[in-house]
């Protein structure tokens, strides 16, 4: 699927954002989640758009963050 995705198409970005923001969700696991928010905060410190994305992702609304 995404390895076959044309270089620079709309849905092949989205589709490997969608893999990263799910990836982190992943490895953020059982934390507690004053843990989680910390992080996506700082995700979204760095990309907005990353830290929305890390934040439904995780489940939280992204106007919590």
């Amino acid at each position: 699927e995404i390895a076959s995705c044309l270089v620079g198409s709309e849905m092949c970005i989205r589709d490997r954002q969608e893999a990263l923001f799910g990836n982190t969700a992943r490895n953020l696991g059982d934390a507690p989640r004053e843990i989680k928010l910390r992080h996506i905060r700082n995700c979204a410190k760095a990309d907005a758009a990353y830290g929305a994305g890390v934040a439904r992702a995780c489940g939280i609304d992204p106007a919590e963050i």
